[in-house]
């Protein structure tokens, strides 16, 4: 799925059932989807069902996550990702990177429309990026100089400095509308439920909290695409509900499969699980706050020390998982394998917290994400920490106000997950943990003197060499400095109905909601 992580960033984060990694190499689902048939077919309504529904369909500025999450089959970005993490082309057709003076030049696809019938070109785009940076909503927008429109398809950046993630940050992570239609519609409010993209699907009806349904774009600029007729979605917040409808055949496609005993139980029954992306679950302390116990590196020393992350990742699993020491999966080429991990010694962590000055312990908080598997994790995380003196209290939070806790800080720790839905493990360390975090961040994430100078080298990078390099070096102190704890690596599964084809990387086995307009049912 694009984007989910990075605006994440963010990704961040949606968050699907998770069968997690073996190590060594890319995971492998339960049962891979239904072979394809010799030809796609072309027809059908595919029903799917979301756990959330968007609150703004139609304006990117002011979308959050749960509006990404829905998005993209009727909004496209200037490029899209391939199975490795590269960028390709999408309403984009080329790109040119000058690093000596600084620009980026985007040659436009041409003879494609939004969905009013108005034509994308450059003064559209700059329209959007000219909003999102006046929103303060585009990563690395400040480093833009000016937007130059050289003619109707050729649009120019001036930077005051170049680093090698821009093209995905300005390319990849925004998707565009119609000004015409949001100018001559009351600009905002109407744009809030009224989309009007370029996507391979049009939405034709809304209803917050209820469903999204779309028709095929008749007029869509890739040839014979798409090959359904249409995608109704309902937002089914309960997973019984949710789970019967699938095995009723009221739904095609569950998006937010809840646990990995449900998933492993519908695969049983015949209903495929599909890799939705890889995630890693994690514990931020609160290391930023100089008044919070965690901003004594001893104290989240003691944290890590305490928590037996090869017993939690075997138990939450069923043996599927794969412990993890740093932020990067094992098989990922940004993985140090001579980093000297914290292993659970619960022992050492007593004497750590006695060392800081908290031999009798103290009390704090854990805040996670009311949903699935999260708010679990979350009070094994509890048990461990009482067992050395740390007394902490779970906090289940929706996801709105986990947002708002990232982005504005909190005091204690956080369990989260970050890397979703990423074949490139770089992108979504770097959004929520790099130099200039995308929008959803950590806001109370500790950054070391020596953290703070690895940054400096990550954005100074100008190849993918330099900057893989760069982020190995940049992971592995923040495992040194033990701000970001993570727990276990993961594959978030997703559930359809076996004459579902979803797209998949070649590469990786991955679905991408990205790609709908690939996306087929055989007649049933």
């Amino acid at each position: 799925m694009k984007r989910a992580v990075f605006v994440l960033l963010a990704l961040l984060m949606a968050i699907a059932v998770m069968i997690p990694a073996c190590g060594g190499g890319t995971p492998t689902p339960p049962t891979p989807p239904a072979p394809p048939a010799e030809q796609p077919q072309y027809g059908g309504i595919l029903k799917a069902a979301y756990t959330w529904g968007p609150r703004v369909l139609g304006y990117y500025p002011a979308m959050g996550f749960t509006d990404l999450q829905s998005v993209y089959p009727y909004a496209e970005s200037m490029v899209n990702m391939d199975g490795k993490g590269n960028s390709i082309p999408e309403l984009a057709a080329s790109w040119d990177v000058d690093t000596a003076n600084k620009t980026i030049t985007w040659h436009l696809r041409q003879g494609v429309k939004f969905h009013d019938g108005t034509d994308w070109n450059a003064e559209a785009a700059k329209w959007t990026y000219d909003e999102t940076i006046a929103a303060g909503r585009l990563k690395y927008g400040e480093l833009i100089t000016s937007i130059e429109v050289i003619d109707d398809y050729t649009l120019r950046f001036n930077l005051s400095q170049y680093n090698n993630r821009l093209v995905q940050a300005y390319g990849y992570m925004v998707c565009f509308f119609s000004p015409t239609a949001f100018n001559a519609n009351g600009g905002k409010d109407w744009a809030r439920d009224h989309p009007v993209g370029t996507g391979p699907f049009k939405v034709v009806d809304f209803k917050r909290d209820a469903y999204l349904k779309l028709e095929k774009n008749e007029s869509y600029w890739r040839p014979s695409r798409p090959y359904l007729d249409g995608i109704d979605i309902r937002f089914i917040g309960e997973k019984l509900t949710a789970m019967a409808s699938l095995q009723a055949g009221e739904i095609d496609f569950w998006h937010d499969t809840e646990d990995v005993d449900t998933v492993i139980k519908l695969d049983s029954l015949g209903f495929p699980a599909v890799t939705g992306g890889v995630g890693l679950l994690i514990i931020v302390p609160s290391a930023k706050n100089p008044d919070s116990p965690f901003a004594n590196k001893k104290v989240r020393e003691a944290v890590e020390y305490a928590l037996d992350r090869e017993a939690m990742a075997k138990t939450f699993t069923k043996g599927f998982g794969e412990a993890a020491y740093q932020c990067a999966p094992s098989w990922a080429s940004i993985y140090d394998p001579d980093f000297k991990s914290r292993k659970y010694d619960p022992e050492k962590a007593k004497q750590l917290l006695a060392e800081a000055g908290y031999a009798d312990g103290f009390q704090t908080s854990i805040a996670a994400l009311a949903f699935g598997g999260v708010r679990d994790y979350a009070t094994a995380a509890q048990n461990y920490l009482a067992a050395v003196g740390i007394t902490a209290e779970v906090e289940a939070v929706d996801m709105g106000r986990l947002m708002v806790m990232e982005e504005e800080g909190w005091n204690g720790l956080m369990v989260n997950i970050v890397m979703e839905s990423s074949p490139n493990y770089i992108v979504p360390f770097l959004d929520n943990f790099g130099p200039l975090p995308a929008k959803y961040f950590f806001a109370s994430f500790g950054r070391s003197p020596e953290y703070e100078a690895l940054c400096q080298q990550v954005q100074s990078a100008q190849d993918d060499e330099s900057e893989r390099v760069a982020v190995q070096k940049l992971i592995r102190q923040a495992a040194e400095d033990a701000t970001v704890i993570p727990l276990f690596v993961s594959q978030t599964l997703l559930t359809v109905q076996p004459y579902v084809h979803p797209y998949l990387y070649e590469e990786t086995g991955t679905m991408a909601t990205s790609f709908f307009h690939e996306w087929w049912m055989e007649k049933h």
